[in-house]
This record gives C-alpha cells, sequence and structure tokens, in this order.
C-alpha cells in the first residue's frame, strides 16, 4: 500500500481482524484455530492490498479487454500477412532458393505476431494502469459501435484486404523484375519482366505507396465507423492520379518491357500490338473510373 494510507489501513484491518476472531472465540473456537481462519478468508494480501488501492492484478481488466481484443486481432489480419510477403519478398531480392521462400515468409510472419502481441498489449496495460484510458478514449462504448450493416461502413475484411492487397502488389512487382512471369526455359534462363525496366524504382514505389494509401484510407474509415466525404474524394482522386498515369506511361511506350512485347507478339500479324494496346488503354481507364466512382458513391451511400 502507499506509504501515506498504510496507518489507516492498519488501523481498520486490526480492527476487522480482532473483531472476527472474538466472534469466532466467543463461539468455541480456540484463539490460533480463530486467527488463522479469520486470516485464511481475508485471502492475499496482494489481492487484498490492490483491491484497497484500486489497482488492477490482472494484464488487461474486462474494462478494456474488448478494445484490446478489437484492435489486436484487426491489427493481426493485416499485420502478419504483410510480414509474411515481406518475407518472401526479401528472400527473392537476396537470390535466396525458392525453397527457402518460404521458411523466410513464415519467420517474419512469427516475430510480426509476437511484436503485435507484445506492444498493443503493453500499451493497454500501461494505459490501464497510468489512467490514461479516457484520453485515449478506451472502455467507452456507445450504440454507434454497433456493427450495423451499411454500405457506408468500411468493413473488417475490406481492410486486411486493403493491406493484404499492397502487399500483394509490393509482391508481385518485386517478382516481375527479378524472376519474371515467363518460364526460364523459355527465355534463355534470364528473368523477362512484364513491366518496363525503367519504372524502378520511382514508377514502382508511387504504385505501392498508392496501394498503402488507400489501405489506409480503409483503415481510417472502419476506425472512423464509416467512409466520410474526404476520404472518398481522397481515394477516387488517388485512383483516377494512378489511372492516367498508366495510361500516359502506355502510351509512350513506358508501361509494358519492348523484350517483352518482342517475345510475346514478335510473330503476331501486323497490327497485333497496336490493337491489344488500345484494349488495355481502354481496360485500364474504365477499371480506374470504376474504382473513382465507387470510392465517392460509398460516402453517398444510404446509411
Amino acid at each position: 500500500m502507499p506509504a501515506d494510507q498504510r496507518a489507516d489501513y492498519v488501523e481498520e484491518l486490526t480492527a476487522s481482524i480482532r473483531d472476527q476472531i472474538d466472534d469466532r472465540v466467543a463461539a468455541g473456537v480456540e484463539p490460533a484455530e480463530a486467527e488463522k481462519a479469520v486470516l485464511t478468508a481475508m485471502g492475499d494480501p496482494a489481492a487484498l492490498a490492490a483491491g484497497y488501492a484500486d489497482r488492477p492484478l490482472q494484464l488487461i481488466g474486462p474494462r478494456y479487454f474488448s478494445d484490446w481484443r478489437r484492435l489486436l486481432v484487426l491489427l493481426l489480419w493485416i499485420a502478419v500477412p504483410v510480414g509474411a510477403f515481406a518475407g518472401v519478398l526479401g528472400a527473392v531480392l537476396r537470390d535466396e532458393p525458392a525453397g527457402g521462400w518460404i521458411g523466410a515468409g513464415v519467420a517474419t510472419a512469427l516475430a510480426v505476431g509476437v511484436h503485435v502481441c507484445f506492444w498493443v498489449t503493453l500499451c493497454f496495460a500501461l494505459v490501464e494502469r497510468f489512467g490514461a484510458a479516457k484520453a485515449a478514449g478506451l472502455g467507452v462504448w456507445s450504440v454507434d459501435m454497433l456493427p450495423l450493416t451499411s454500405r457506408r461502413r468500411a468493413q473488417f475484411g475490406e481492410v486486411v484486404m486493403a493491406f493484404v492487397g499492397a502487399g500483394v502488389v509490393a509482391a508481385a512487382l518485386a517478382w516481375d523484375r527479378r524472376i519474371g512471369y515467363i518460364p526460364w526455359h523459355l527465355t534463355g534462363g534470364e528473368p523477362l519482366p512484364v513491366l518496363h525496366p525503367a519504372l524502378w524504382p520511382w514508377g514502382v514505389a508511387v504504385a505501392v505507396g498508392a496501394a498503402l494509401l488507400t489501405a489506409v484510407l480503409t483503415l481510417a474509415a472502419y476506425l472512423t465507423g464509416r467512409w466520410v466525404r474526404w476520404m472518398g474524394v481522397m481515394n477516387a482522386i488517388l485512383s483516377l492520379i494512378v489511372t492516367a498515369g498508366a495510361i500516359a506511361l502506355h502510351a509512350n511506350g513506358m508501361l509494358l518491357a519492348p523484350a517483352f512485347l518482342e517475345f510475346a507478339f514478335g510473330d503476331a500479324a501486323p497490327g497485333t500490338v497496336q490493337v491489344l494496346g488500345v484494349g488495355l488503354a481502354i481496360g485500364i481507364a474504365l477499371l480506374g473510373l470504376w474504382s473513382a466512382w465507387e470510392s465517392y458513391r460509398r460516402t453517398r451511400a444510404v446509411a
């Protein structure tokens, strides 16, 4: 107990213990047995002191357990798959044998999971013990937090898929650069990337950054409870910028690698590459416009 409180509690407990012992002795119990029974009934002194001091003995108390579990599950679903992708990607970039990719992915995923569990739990334990819970918005529940079905709400699965999608984009781009999607026995044993080599590193960094920013906006919508107007507008603008950039690169011959086009369509009929190029540009434009409209529409949907 705190030193300035001990004297008061000692006096109170001493009086209580003596009264209970006297009651048992009056009922015919031996004084030593009565004292032992009273102290046993009072329980562990550490637990008794924690009760007087209103100090939790559990790591995460019931008041904040739901907040802790929700955040922990969310971060695990996001961080562990991304960690696995990062591990595999690192192994690929280090030119490790294919058999080592799985081991690197599993090891990184486990390490990320342990770190997420440790740091989230530590933060909640500190918040609970040092009284910063209200400032952090923890332990406060309202009816708005119910998982209502709404087209404006960002669902848990969307957040997970957004971050996993960003990891997949990064891994796919790295795979294309280091290994390629054309079997090596057809390329003479050398990687044949689909994307233009000039896109590395800045073009690829922009693509991965855009995917991560979309994931962060989805997470913000989930934590906020719904897609608000600025989130939808920002996501739509981001989709349009990426779409316009991809079409501009394609129009200038900077999107697909010339060596890949030669390998894939070198023997094709005249005009085939041009027709496919126009089709690809139209596909990119339609996909980008749909993504932008879908982002904006979510902010206008009826809850």
